[in-house]
């Protein structure tokens, strides 16, 4: 599993959730743009614990990239060929 990067956190009240990101926390690796827009994708997660500043959301980059075609062909193959009755 990588390393979660975090680069926020935020508190639930009566008018929603409100969230307080460092958007320098997040590398150019896992942004991208569109039309002249930077986008980055994120994760949410509740906090087991409300935090000593009320927090009870945290914000981490969502950092999970797709593997490369050739790489799943490659391992479907390997499947296919192997000598390993499933029984």
């Amino acid at each position: 599993m990588a390393n979660v990067i975090y680069c926020g956190k935020g508190k639930e009240s009566k008018y929603g959730m409100r969230l307080r990101i460092c958007l320098d926390d997040i590398p150019q690796e896992h942004t991208s743009e569109f039309k002249g827009k930077r986008y980055a994708t994120l994760n949410v997660g509740t906090l087991r614990e409300i935090d000593q500043k009320g927090n009870t959301h945290s914000v981490s980059v969502d950092t999970w990239k797709p593997q490369a075609q050739a790489q799943q062909a490659q391992q479907a193959q390997q499947k296919n060929t192997s000598d390993d009755l499933p029984f």
